[in-house]
């Protein structure tokens, strides 16, 4: 199953999903359990219709077409993954992740972002703050006459919800630092909490 297959309806997950915050933010494995438990609705088919970003009361949507998850659904949530382990999952499915975007990734325009541009990444665990959800599509090579080539390996290829006018239309790249396949927390901490829905994949095998 393709969730592009799918128009879903948000204000249906931000309205009566108890386990996140609504507007205020939460966490994709939780939402995908609510699916799994609730199943999902087009937009034209909850209450309140339109997106307006607003957390309402959760309105009942009992005799309305709903898409049910597979039974084979599972809601995977890692912690630490490092780069090695981080591709071989991208390479079956984009990862939602949770990054710390500073003010100064806001004002991002195009190129490898690193972990000095922006003073995002934290050295341990303990100092890992994340604030704000993306998706790592996919991941590439720095051409070796490039600047980048200096201090990054590779890049993961990130979309967020800020809209195609930031960025590269939408899109960013993160540095994968050089020596640094064992690295687990990552540019920005994207490889701390690495999740998505899992309907029945065949997972990569690997060892952490």
């Amino acid at each position: 199953m393709s969730a592009s297959q799918y128009s879903i309806s948000a204000n249906h997950l931000i309205d009566c999903d108890g386990t996140n915050s609504g507007c205020l933010g939460g966490w994709p494995s939780r939402a995908w359990k609510f699916f799994a438990k609730n199943g999902m609705l087009k937009p034209s088919d909850y209450f309140y219709e339109t997106y307006e970003g607003v957390k309402r009361q959760c309105a009942s949507w009992a005799g309305k077409p709903i898409t049910k998850l597979p039974t084979t659904f599972k809601a995977r949530q890692y912690l630490m993954l490092n780069v090695n382990i981080t591709k071989a999952f991208v390479a079956v499915q984009p990862l939602s992740v949770a990054v710390n975007a500073p003010k100064c990734f806001k004002f991002y325009k195009s190129g490898i972002l690193s972990k000095t541009d922006c003073d995002c990444s934290a050295t341990i665990y303990e100092d890992v703050e994340v604030n704000e959800l993306m998706t790592i599509v996919g991941y590439g090579n720095v051409d070796k006459t490039a600047p980048e080539s200096n201090t990054c390996d590779g890049y993961w290829m990130v979309r967020a919800s800020y809209g195609t006018s930031w960025g590269e239309k939408g899109y960013a790249r993160l540095c994968i630092p050089k020596d640094q396949t064992t690295d687990s927390i990552g540019t920005c901490n994207i490889q701390v909490y690495p999740m998505f829905p899992d309907v029945g994949l065949t997972m990569p095998i690997f060892t952490q």
